[in-house]
């Protein structure tokens, strides 16, 4: 809260600003960018993992989905959230981590939020990117495989065969 010189009470410091609790202050200051503050405080508070702000904010602002918040990167502008690599996503807003897409699920783009399961005649292992084809003398007979089975005696496949052929 401030107060102006001689005045018998104080006034509360708008959101967004703060005057310190130990000083008889006649201003208020704003609140540096990464933090933010509610009406009449007498600090700013830090954003929490996966949210930044500007200066004189009110509020942190969460990073979307798909996105997540780098550590390398101060919380003061929409730059603080990164893209999420491919062969990883993030469904959820306000996130310090990507999640790795599981095995037989592949991501090729990165900032999105959703893994995708391979095709059948194809696999991956966990964090993929693409999904490889499984080699001739393989198959591979579902969606979302994370590897791929020999064909039978007198059987044979082709690569990025579904089943294998008499």
């Amino acid at each position: 809260k401030l107060s102006a010189a001689n005045a018998p009470t104080c006034t509360a410091c708008a959101r967004g600003r703060f005057s310190e609790a130990t000083s008889m202050s006649t201003a208020c200051t704003d609140c540096a960018a990464g933090k933010y503050s509610m009406a009449g405080t007498s600090a700013c508070s830090v954003c929490a993992g996966g949210q930044w702000s500007e200066a004189n904010s009110t509020a942190c602002t969460a990073c979307t989905e798909g996105r997540y918040g780098s550590s390398s990167v101060d919380q003061t502008s929409d730059a603080y959230c990164s893209d999420c690599t491919a062969g990883t996503t993030q469904a959820s807003q306000g996130t310090t981590y990507c999640d790795a897409c599981g095995a037989g699920r592949h991501q090729s783009a990165p900032g999105l939020t959703t893994c995708e399961a391979c095709p059948s005649g194809k696999y991956s292992g966990a964090s993929a990117a693409d999904c490889k084809q499984c080699e001739g003398g393989k198959f591979q007979g579902a969606a979302g495989g994370e590897g791929c089975a020999p064909c039978g005696a007198g059987e044979y496949s082709g690569a990025g065969a579904p089943a294998c052929q008499a």
